[in-house]
């Protein structure tokens, strides 16, 4: 017997594709990789995954709890530990890309592991460090999942597909876009293979593909409700996600139109915007190569089947919904940086039309070396814009961590002060202070397209929720608290003026008052 044979093959373009999203990866997101910058959730996540269960997130939760055992001790927000784990696993899912769409160049097999890399959503998700790397893992069986359901050898591969996905949606609901992209990208990659022979083994192929997204969100929603059921504990409210299925019909229609045109005209006013500054136009040039190679490719299948050419038109026109599909699930309002991993897709889409159609053109060489480019430009605007966020980051925690301990010396400077005495703070992240201009304030519009979170200027740094444990985190001060409803005399501290003008820190009644 040959042991080659069972040998797992890894072929010259999974290895380029691999090494091309660590290098990238590391160029692109090596301030959040070998910095900590600690804002909004990781404040008070150092040692924690934030929501979990209650939010829908079973399989991260449990993932979470497997990661404690293994290594014995607490999760932690570890920034090259957690980052360098993630860029792995971003790999690794590039890998899996490259293999299902049978990617032959290596220019192009380069280009999708280091856009995966270097997509702003990652840069997100390092701002999210504690919890980056169970979530890409939440990625990587996700795709994998996908793939399993779309070449597995028999049911119990699509099977195992079918509970990855689900596992996947435990982790982080963000990623069924990713899944149904890749999903309808197979499809699509079928449809260019066959011929008219195939027809209609294709046809039923893709037909059964909705069996098992249905499928697999089933499976999610079962072992969510039993999870819970286990635990005693409820669905929260957190991005509507208890309101899955109470929307109106109505309301759905409307988000897919929003969804197509986000995907057309993307909204530059909006937390979700994923291609700042010049990387918009770049967008659209990839967009017109993917328009063209996309209506080539339908002309070429129309002469071979009429039946797999409308497949191939009914599948190009679900890629706009599949890619921003999380609008769909949650409304606008709701969307954010971290949830558009999807919008990467349409990058992907373009890469592999242009390998696999442009090969049919004349003009091939000349067209992939343009192609390959723009790719060039893609890749070194968007690492550029992701160390321009870690560098607001770095900015603004310099300056919050300076306007605190600041605040803490006023505190322990007011006139009777006892480091027994609690702390009322009125008008708590509401902080208003024209003294705190911040870096992006002196010069004007510097960081004018970062709209990525967590990374925000320093007066959001000083009002977020979480500002507190940022205070105790980094300058070490925690003082006990009461509401200034418990302090005797209201009347003075209306009569207060607001923090930093004199008198706006006071003891009264054995209470350190102090109003923002």
């Amino acid at each position: 017997m040959n042991k080659d044979k069972n040998r797992i093959q890894i072929s010259i373009q999974e290895k380029v594709t691999f090494f091309s999203c660590i290098i990238v990866g590391v160029l692109s997101q090596g301030m959040g990789l070998f910095n900590k910058y600690s804002v909004h959730d990781d404040g008070n996540s150092l040692f924690a995954l934030g929501a979990t269960f209650n939010v829908g997130r079973w399989a991260l939760d449990l993932l979470g709890k497997l990661e404690q055992a293994f290594f014995g001790s607490v999760n932690c927000s570890l920034p090259l530990y957690n980052g360098m784990l993630s860029l792995v696993l971003i790999a690794l899912t590039a890998c899996l890309m490259v293999r299902a769409f049978e990617i032959n160049n290596i220019y192009i097999s380069g280009f999708i592991g280091a856009v995966m890399a270097c997509f702003p959503t990652v840069t997100t998700a390092f701002g999210f460090i504690y919890g980056a790397h169970i979530i890409m893992f939440g990625l990587f069986i996700g795709i994998l999942g996908a793939y399993l359901i779309c070449a597995g050898d028999n049911l119990w591969w699509r099977l195992v597909g079918v509970f990855l996905a689900a596992a996947s949606v435990g982790v982080y609901q963000a990623f069924i876009p990713m899944m149904l992209s890749f999903i309808v990208f197979y499809c699509i990659h079928m449809v260019l293979k066959a011929d008219k022979n195939e027809e209609k083994k294709v046809i039923i192929q893709i037909l059964l593909k909705p069996i098992y997204i249905v499928g697999f969100m089933v499976v999610y929603f079962v072992i969510n409700k039993i999870y819970l059921a286990f635990l005693g504990a409820e669905m929260s409210s957190y991005k509507g996600v208890d309101q899955v299925g109470n929307v109106s019909l109505v309301q759905y229609l409307v988000r897919v139109l929003v969804a197509y045109k986000q995907f057309l005209l993307p909204s530059k006013d909006t937390s979700f915007y994923m291609y700042p500054s010049n990387v918009r136009v770049l967008y659209y040039v990839f967009g017109i190569f993917g328009m063209i190679l996309a209506g080539y490719s339908i002309y070429r299948k129309g002469k071979q089947s009429i039946l797999l050419c409308a497949a191939l038109l009914a599948l190009y026109a679900i890629v706009p919904l599949a890619t921003n599909f999380i609008i769909v699930m949650t409304g606008t309002s709701e969307v954010h940086s971290y949830m558009m991993y999807g919008a990467v897709m349409p990058f992907v889409l373009t890469a592999y039309l242009v390998e696999k159609i442009g090969s049919e053109v004349n003009a091939e060489n000349l067209i992939k070396r343009v192609f390959i480019a723009f790719c060039c430009m893609l890749l070194v605007m968007y690492a550029r814009y992701d160390n321009k966020c870690y560098l607001l980051a770095n900015f603004a925690q310099q300056e919050a961590i300076s306007y605190f301990t600041t605040l803490i010396t006023r505190i322990k400077s007011a006139e009777g002060y006892d480091d027994e005495y609690p702390v009322a703070f009125v008008n708590e992240c509401q902080i208003s202070d024209a003294t705190l201009v911040g870096v992006e304030s002196v010069k004007k519009k510097a960081f004018a397209d970062v709209n990525q979170i967590p990374y925000w200027n320093v007066q959001t740094y000083v009002n977020n929720y979480a500002w507190l444990d940022f205070m105790q985190n980094w300058c070490g001060y925690r003082p006990q608290l009461v509401d200034a409803s418990e302090v005797g005399d209201a009347t003075e501290i209306d009569n207060m003026p607001n923090y930093p003008d004199d008198g706006s820190i006071k003891v009264i009644d054995g209470v350190v008052v102090v109003k923002f």
